[in-house]
């Protein structure tokens, strides 16, 4: 088993697995069908629940993650996801069908920090 992070290790990998409000859950059940901004403090788990809900763990989606923090110039930005979007995607499962138009997704992290004086 490669060695992860606590927090990457331990981190959910199922809907069921993860701990959220009845209500949020209800809205997931069936997957994305729109486009969604998850929002709040650090630790309640959106990162987590996009991560589920893109098929993060299955081979079967076409999916690019980018760390906004990370990644500052739009060029870089830019360049990333045209590569990205404009390309037919070639798993590692070769078992699934996955089409040159079919959907694919795109999650971008942002990690801001507030401070008070």
């Amino acid at each position: 088993m490669k060695n992860l992070l606590l927090s990457e290790k331990y981190r959910p990998k199922t809907l069921e697995d993860l701990i959220i409000l009845p209500r949020i859950r209800k809205i997931f059940e069936n997957g994305l069908n729109e486009n969604v901004i998850l929002y709040g403090h650090f630790g309640t788990g959106k990162t987590s629940l996009a991560r589920i809900l893109i098929g993060r763990y299955t081979k079967d989606t076409p999916k690019l993650e980018l760390n906004s923090s990370f990644y500052t110039s739009i060029d870089v930005l830019r360049n990333k996801i045209d590569d990205f979007c404009s390309k037919v995607y070639m798993g590692l499962d070769m078992s699934v069908d996955i089409k040159s138009d079919s959907l694919k997704y795109l999650l971008f992290s942002l990690n801001v920090f507030i401070t008070s004086k």
